[in-house]
């Protein structure tokens, strides 16, 4: 199995709102003051490099994946297959 989360520079009022409007069924977790984007050198100035990690149950990332460029994103399909 898996477990998705999703950190976002968005306020925890802001995530509320998207849980509320989207019924995501995953994990949402703020952050605000870039703490975790720092820490996974995704940093793009105010914003976060948008990015997957995953991580085994050891907590070792095994695959990343980032781009600048906010439009170029991995399909789901992708995702699942580097989970595999």
């Amino acid at each position: 199995g898996y477990t998705i989360i999703t950190i976002s520079t968005e306020s925890p009022a802001n995530l509320e709102q998207t849980k509320a409007k989207t019924e995501v069924r995953y994990l949402l977790l703020s952050d605000e003051e870039h703490a975790a984007v720092k820490a996974f050198g995704v940093e793009n100035g105010p914003v976060a490099i948008p990015s997957v990690f995953i991580a085994d149950r050891s907590h070792v990332i095994r695959f990343v994946h980032s781009d600048p460029d906010y439009k170029t994103r991995l399909s789901g399909a992708e995702v699942l297959s580097a989970a595999k």
